[in-house]
């Protein structure tokens, strides 16, 4: 079966990058932080749903009190997956 691909938003500053939670973690930059194996199980990212399901977390939306100040940037958007090649990978890991 395909693996389910969550896509979070860390509640964090831009340059955030903490093993444990999320498969990758896209940098305000767009620099992509491959943290564990895809096929590796993490129990922290969603709730009831961690089996068999890959999370990838944009750093952002740290901003306090108001989230908004720090929001995502137009760079995670054109990253490259690993082993893709920009948006329309992206597109295409998701649908397998």
């Amino acid at each position: 079966m395909a693996a389910t691909i969550y896509l979070h938003w860390s509640a964090t500053p831009y340059t955030w990058v903490r093993s444990g939670v999320y498969h990758t973690i896209v940098a305000g930059d767009g620099h992509l932080h491959r943290l564990h194996s895809y096929t590796m199980d993490l129990n922290a990212h969603t709730w009831r749903r961690n089996s068999n399901a890959v999370a990838i977390s944009c750093a952002c939306m740290g901003g306090n009190p108001d989230p908004w100040t720090i929001p995502p940037t137009e760079a995670p958007a054109r990253s490259d997956v690993p082993g893709g090649g920009g948006s329309g990978a992206q597109l295409e890991l998701a649908s397998r």
